[in-house]
């Protein structure tokens, strides 16, 4: 579980130690399903609404779908490419540069 949330970390250092880690551990025994689906859960839960995704979270996915592609379906594909449209929409750019709040300031 550690190596997937490694993954999205802002260190170079923690992501190529944890991509490096689970690339051996995926080559050295064969990830059973729950537990691969227990470990992705927190990083998949993301992903969910489209308000949820994050630089990070998308690079981190890059890279667990680097070494897991095998293991997603093409609805996961499918469904991130329709987050990644309505997260690139104008409207929704202004709202994540404008911060937490909508761009409305805290008084």
């Amino acid at each position: 579980t550690m190596f997937f949330k490694s993954l999205t970390s802002r260190s170079a250092d923690v992501v190529a130690i944890a991509k490096e880690g689970l690339r051996r551990v995926i080559q050295q025994q064969s990830l059973s399903k729950e537990l691969l689906q227990s470990s992705l859960r927190p990083i998949l839960v993301n992903l969910a609404h489209y308000k949820n995704l994050t630089m990070p979270l998308l690079v981190g996915l890059e890279r667990l779908l680097e070494l897991l592609s095998n293991w997603f379906n093409p609805t996961l594909g499918e469904k991130l490419l329709e987050h990644l449209r309505r997260w690139l929409e104008p409207d929704n750019k202004a709202l994540a540069a404008a911060g937490p709040a909508g761009g409305q300031q805290a008084r």
